[in-house]
């Protein structure tokens, strides 16, 4: 999960992914749209594990997690995620 969070947030950058992707419209106000990173299972773990590579970069960043990996629900996981990942 922390390797495909890494290649993810690599691809992002080097592909310029996501300065475009909120450029895209700016008359619809795309420019303002907040970051939001879903996963279920796997890409949950994968998505709590970039949200938390990207959050500074992107402070408004929010991740939902729809049944992650047990391990995100330890207690040192949870004190890092608990103000940026919700877990459902």
């Amino acid at each position: 999960m922390v390797s495909a969070a890494e290649y993810i947030r690599r691809k992002l950058r080097d592909d310029n992914i996501l300065s475009r992707a909120l450029s895209f419209d700016p008359a619809r106000g795309t420019q303002t749209y907040d970051f939001v990173l879903v996963g279920h299972s796997l890409g949950a773990g994968t998505a709590a594990i970039l949200a938390i590579l990207m959050k500074q970069e992107h402070p408004n960043l929010s991740c939902f997690a729809y049944s992650p990996p047990g391990g995100l629900l330890r207690c040192v996981c949870v004190c890092v995620c608990i103000y940026l990942v919700v877990v459902l």
